[in-house]
């Protein structure tokens, strides 16, 4: 029997061995009057963070380069399946865990649904009109979890 990979794990294992001391690149827009700051993020956040940006960056390059490729043949197809697919997948991981970890780190925003890291690290929720919150359900993930 073969042990199946935790891909979760494996990232937060990547994560956590990130070099911050590279400069990050924060989104140079500032903090509107619809965000709530909670707080600034952890290194670890931050760590998060950094390695989103560089998987947008590759899942980027390689959406190009698929692009470029004949339209539904089986060259194309391959390609998107092998390379661009499992990047998509490894990008909604990362943003996730990184959601989950900025709930665990900022209690507050266990029930907001569109939060966020911004510029220079700061963590932050949306508050919009008419904006709903994400179900109790997730209290309890966030419970399990740090229990």
């Amino acid at each position: 029997m073969t042990a199946e990979k935790d891909l979760a794990l494996e990232l937060i294992e990547e994560v956590k061995a990130v070099d911050l001391k590279k400069s990050m690149l924060w989104p140079n827009i500032k903090i509107g009057p619809h965000q709530v700051v909670v707080g600034t993020a952890s290194p670890l956040i931050k760590k998060f963070y950094r390695l989103i940006q560089e998987t947008e960056w590759a899942l980027k390059d390689l959406k190009r380069r698929h692009k470029k490729l004949p339209c539904k043949s089986d060259e194309s197809n391959e390609f998107y399946n092998d390379f661009v697919s499992p990047l998509e997948d490894r990008l909604f991981l990362l943003r996730s865990l990184m959601k989950l970890y900025l709930r665990m780190e900022f209690p507050e925003l266990i029930d907001k649904a569109l939060i966020e890291v911004g510029r220079y690290g700061l963590a932050f929720w949306w508050n919009l009109p008419n904006q709903d919150h994400i179900s109790v359900g997730y209290h309890k993930l966030v419970d399990d979890i740090t229990e």
